[in-house]
């Protein structure tokens, strides 16, 4: 962890199967609680820091730092890697990944690797 990164403690949901991933990109859907779940085009909250799949219980999230995201595969729009400010990230159907677009309102894409399918994103 480096020392710019802020973890915070979320819950996972009371009621619905969870099966997070370390990695995995979550959003929020509650107080204080998370899901990785097919909320598409919701806004990533930040990197799930450990796996769970409890219900109800607390993991950390990476909420500020640089958080590295499997991307959506119906999302690549170009192909290699490179920086470009006005695409980001948000929430895809497919659990724990991210959906690369173009937006205003989504977290900020830093770099964009689409030949390995990864967002490297400033949170």
């Amino acid at each position: 962890m480096d020392s710019k990164d802020y973890i915070v403690m979320f819950r996972t949901q009371k009621h619905f199967e969870v099966d997070i991933k370390k990695g995995d990109a979550v959003c929020l859907v509650g107080p204080f609680t998370i899901s990785n779940k097919g909320y598409t085009y919701k806004k990533v909250l930040g990197e799930a820091r450990e796996d769970c799949t409890e219900n109800n219980v607390e993991i950390p999230v990476l909420v500020r730092g640089i958080g590295r995201f499997r991307a959506d595969k119906r999302s690549y729009i170009s192909k290699g890697e490179y920086i470009h400010l006005n695409y980001g990230v948000s929430m895809s159907s497919t659990p724990g990944q991210v959906r690369i677009k173009r937006c205003d309102s989504c977290t900020t894409g830093m770099v964009l690797d689409f030949k390995n399918g990864t967002a490297i994103v400033l949170l």
